[in-house]
C-alpha cells in the first residue's frame, strides 16, 4: 500500500494523505460510528463522543481482523463548527502516525439530535 502526497498538490493540512494506492487484498467499508457506548448510551459532550466513535471504529476493524494501520479513508462529520483541531488531536491519539486519506465535514445535524460526531472508514489488508 502506497501513501502519496503529489508535488503538484498542496501539502496536507493535517494528519492525512491525499492518495492511497493498494493492490489486491481484503477491503472493508465501515458504516458511520457515533458516540454511543456498547450499552446503548449516548455519551455527553463532543470529545467523549469523538473518542467513543473512534473506539467503535476500532472494534469494527478488530472484528475484520484489521487494525488502524489498515484504514485507507476516513470521513468525519461534526455538528459543532470549528472543531477540526479537536478532531485531529483525537484521531491522532487513535491512529498515531498513520495518515489515511481523510475528509472533514461540518453538519447541521446527524441522525439523532443528541449526536455530535460520526466517523466512517474504509480499510484494506493486502493479502
Amino acid at each position: 500500500m502506497d501513501r502519496m502526497n503529489p508535488d503538484d498538490v498542496p501539502a496536507p493540512l493535517g494528519n492525512y494523505s491525499h492518495v492511497i494506492r493498494h493492490g489486491a487484498g481484503t477491503r472493508i467499508v465501515i458504516s458511520g460510528q457515533v458516540g454511543v457506548a456498547p450499552d446503548g448510551a449516548i455519551l455527553d459532550g463532543l470529545e467523549a463522543q469523538m473518542r467513543q466513535a473512534h473506539e467503535n471504529l476500532l472494534g469494527c476493524l478488530r472484528a475484520a481482523g484489521m487494525g488502524p494501520e489498515h484504514v485507507v479513508k476516513m470521513t468525519s462529520f461534526c455538528v459543532p463548527a470549528g472543531q477540526v483541531a479537536v478532531g485531529r488531536r483525537i484521531r491522532g491519539e487513535i491512529l498515531g502516525d498513520h495518515k489515511p486519506a481523510s475528509t472533514w465535514i461540518e453538519n447541521i445535524g446527524l441522525a439523532n439530535p443528541d449526536l455530535l460526531f460520526e466517523v466512517e472508514a474504509e480499510a484494506i489488508r493486502e493479502d
